[in-house]
C-alpha cells in the first residue's frame, strides 16, 4: 500500500491487499490463489475465504451457503 504501485486485477487486486491482513494477523502463509487457463495465479475472493477457514481457530461469522464454491472463472 505504502509503495502505492497502482491496481492490476491479476498481481494486485483487493483480495491480494486482504490476503496480507490475513497474513498478518493469523501468521499463516495464506495462498488464496486459482489458476486460469492461461496458467497464471492470482487471488480471488472464494480461494481466500477457502485457504483462511482452514487456519487453526478460525469462525466463520457469516455462512457464505456455498457461493465459496465456485471459481472465479468460468471454464
Amino acid at each position: 500500500m505504502r509503495s502505492n504501485k497502482g491496481y492490476q486485477g491479476r498481481s494486485r487486486n483487493c483480495s491480494t491487499f486482504a490476503r496480507e491482513g490475513v497474513k498478518k494477523a493469523t501468521g499463516e502463509d495464506v495462498k488464496g490463489e486459482e489458476s486460469s487457463l492461461l496458467l497464471f495465479k492470482y487471488v480471488t475472493p472464494n480461494k481466500l475465504f477457502q485457504d483462511t477457514k482452514k487456519i487453526k481457530d478460525t469462525k466463520t461469522i457469516v455462512d457464505p451457503n456455498g457461493k465459496e464454491k465456485n471459481s472465479f472463472v468460468e471454464y
